[in-house]
């Protein structure tokens, strides 16, 4: 069973085709796993992934508001690395080629929440293959970031989604572990939240990755 989630309701999905909670359809068909990249970008490093490649679920913000976030805390094989990429699983729903802006965040947050923002300005990537199902991937080489410490990378919805989702990309998430990586807020000045929190005793994390070069 699939789910498609949206940060305030959780549908479950069944089939191929399946209700979603204003009645529209949304297709649950298998994902296409293939991870070419859907940009010119050219990272030369070591990639950072807490996923398998397949979406059992979508996460997407149930708001008119814009500037909602999913982020992944990444933790790098040593100290300093310097980040240098990220990439993005975009499904196939609701509108998967929408422009979205890349944050990175320290991990000076408050128990270890996102924190000190540390690219001087977001990224702007997006899914450039009609339809989604594929990485969109954001070369972040122009402004190189050198961590010491366990960091975050996020997408920001620069687009708001709408009430029900369908205005905008969507993320993938995937259960298996390491679980409890991943974490949302409503809106730009938002509190940082657990994904876990939206629906309990699920394993999930978000489709996202970091690409890193180790000095």
């Amino acid at each position: 069973m699939r789910r498609f989630l949206v940060f305030g309701a959780l549908v479950f999905l069944s089939g191929g085709t399946t209700a979603c909670s204003n009645g529209d359809s949304v297709d649950t068909t298998e994902s296409d796993t293939d991870t070419d990249v859907d940009t010119d970008a050219d990272v030369d490093g070591v990639e950072i992934a807490y996923d398998d490649g397949y979406a059992e679920e979508m996460l997407v913000p149930e708001t008119e508001t814009p500037d909602a976030q999913v982020a992944v805390r990444f933790t790098a094989d040593s100290y300093p690395a310097e980040l240098i990429g990220a990439s993005f699983w975009i499904g196939r729903d609701a509108e998967p080629n929408t422009p979205f802006a890349v944050r990175v965040y320290a991990s000076d947050g408050t128990d270890g929440k996102p924190g000190t923002e540390l690219l001087p300005e977001p990224v702007v990537t997006e899914c450039v293959f009609p339809g989604g199902n594929h990485w969109a991937e954001a070369d972040l080489r122009g402004s190189p970031i050198t961590v010491s410490a366990d960091f975050y990378v996020a997408m920001d919805w620069t687009t708001a989604a709408g009430f029900e989702g369908e205005d905008a990309q969507q993320l993938g998430a995937d259960y298996g572990l390491p679980d409890e990586r991943s974490w949302w807020r409503w809106s730009a000045d938002g509190k940082w939240i657990p994904v876990a929190s939206i629906y309990p005793g699920v394993d999930r994390d978000a489709m996202i990755r970091a690409v890193v070069r180790y000095e």
